[in-house]
């Protein structure tokens, strides 16, 4: 999967019928998405790494409708990061990056052209996802595959994931 450049990300904005704004903002403000007149605001001192991070973010937050700036903890903020994470790191460079720099997060994300935030947020996800699947093992909650004879768990996306370990599992 192709991970989006900002080419890609202006192009949603096109489809989504949303308008982009750049303004001097608050110096610790990227962004922020106003649904009410389906404007995304940028802070116009961005670097290209940053703009292309807080578009998608901003983005996820328009596909949504999601109204107005929510705090770090609301499930339309929980939401946007994680997309934001999932659709800006590709899993393979993640992994090569992780080891050639012994999971040094700024080097990491510098290394893949994304924020810091961002390279938490992925790791927040890889965690929930790994105790999700793992877990859904222990408690019996995987289900028998009618179509295959496998056992799957599912993600906290719901996306079926094969179960390590599991009878007739890889």
């Amino acid at each position: 999967m192709r991970h989006p450049d900002i080419a890609d990300l202006l192009r949603e904005v096109t489809m989504l019928e949303v308008r982009i704004e750049e303004r001097a903002l608050a110096p610790d403000l990227c962004g922020f998405y106003w649904d009410k007149n389906r404007t995304i605001m940028l802070n116009e001192c961005l670097p290209d790494w940053q703009y292309r991070c807080t578009l998608c973010h901003e983005l996820v937050h328009a596909k949504h409708h999601d109204s107005g700036c929510g705090l770090a903890g609301t499930k339309g903020e929980r939401r946007a990061r994680k997309e934001t994470a999932l659709r800006l790191v590709n899993p393979v460079e993640y992994a090569s990056a992780e080891a050639v720099y012994d999971g040094d997060t700024f080097l990491i994300a510098s290394e893949l052209g994304v924020t810091v935030q961002v390279i938490h947020d992925y790791r927040k996800w890889l965690e929930q996802r790994q105790g999700l699947t793992r877990r859904r093992t222990d408690e019996g909650w995987n289900t028998r595959s009618r179509h295959c004879g496998c056992d799957w768990g599912f993600d906290d996306g719901a996306e079926p994931v094969r179960l390590r370990g599991a009878e007739g599992g890889a």
